[in-house]
């Protein structure tokens, strides 16, 4: 008898475990699978923000729809105008997924405005004023803290960040026509991401002394705790141009930066292995924006503390 109740369990188990088995089959065959998916079309301006989407649309097989993720071939390069096509892959799609984005050469004055983090009033070699605009694509702000990996040689705890692929923008005072430009590029893709703090003195304007010289645009970003890279520009025969080579000078705070002479410009860097300051003049050429260094002091701390010193009393008187 008790044979016969195990042989019964026995069979019991078989077909049970037969029908989801059978079940199992039936809902894995029945999962819809991607059937297509339509490729993006984007059009931007200079003054658009975009990324590329880390999900696409899919139709299914049953007929819905579904947000599935996708990984793209490569990045967006903002200073390329015109035409970039973008593959995308998706797993379980046998097929890629293609992205044409076209950046147009064009940009609102008033949009520009709107996003614009400086704006300064620059003259030309022929005193013709324009406007000049520091903005970013894709910009990001936030409050450097100790808490989240933000505070460093760049940033204090407070400090005002804007984090973006950063363009500039620039006009004829009176003139709603605007032209915009990508700075030169240390990356690949071919952007310039920079945070920019706001609450220090790193991107200013240089009012050029002489007549026949333009002002010139500093944009700096901090290299260490004590240096900050410089690039320069500056407005030569209507078109904005950038010195061929950036340039560091002392403090993670402020640009030491100053005209000195005709086309004469002075910078200083500290040496933290023997101590020392040095203090360089550079000669700039504004119709090839090329430069020459033409002379450099070295100084202990005391005497630099008391050239700044000088500087900045005769400056304010």
């Amino acid at each position: 008898m008790k044979l016969k109740k195990v042989a019964i369990i026995f069979i019991c188990l078989l077909v049970f475990g037969a029908f989801n088995s059978n079940a199992y089959a039936v809902a894995k065959k029945a999962s819809p699978q991607i059937k297509s998916i339509a490729n993006l079309e984007v059009t931007l301006t200079q003054t658009d923000s975009f990324k590329l989407p880390i999900a696409v649309k899919a139709k299914m097989s049953n007929g819905s729809n579904k947000s599935v993720p996708v990984t793209w071939d490569k990045k967006v390069d903002y200073n390329k105008i015109g035409i970039q096509r973008f593959n995308g892959t998706v797993k379980g799609y046998k097929n890629k997924v293609l992205l044409t984005l076209n950046i147009k050469d064009e940009a609102k004055l008033d949009k520009i405005k709107e996003m614009s983090l400086y704006t300064f009033e620059l003259k030309d070699e022929n005193e013709e004023l324009y406007n000049v605009y520091v903005y970013q694509v894709n910009s990001k702000n936030q409050i450097a803290s100790l808490e989240d990996g933000t505070v460093w040689a760049g940033a204090s705890e407070g400090d005002v960040l804007y984090s973006g692929n950063v363009k500039i923008a620039f006009s004829k005072v009176d003139s709603k026509e605007v032209k915009v430009i990508q700075p030169s590029s240390k990356y690949v893709d071919g952007t310039y991401p920079q945070t920019i703090n706001a609450s220090r003195e790193l991107i200013k304007k240089i009012e050029n002394q002489y007549e026949g010289e333009p002002d010139l645009l500093l944009i700096g970003d901090i290299l260490c705790s004590n240096a900050s890279a410089i690039n320069i520009y500056y407005i030569n025969n209507g078109v904005l141009k950038q010195i061929q080579e950036e340039l560091s000078t002392f403090n993670a705070y402020d640009l030491f930066f100053r005209q000195v002479d005709t086309n004469i410009f002075e910078r200083s860097a500290y040496d933290n292995t023997e101590g020392y300051f040095h203090v360089m003049k550079n000669e700039f050429d504004f119709n090839t924006g090329a430069i020459k260094d033409i002379s450099q002091d070295k100084m202990t701390i005391e005497e630099y503390r008391e050239y700044v010193k000088n500087i900045n009393t005769n400056e304010i008187n």
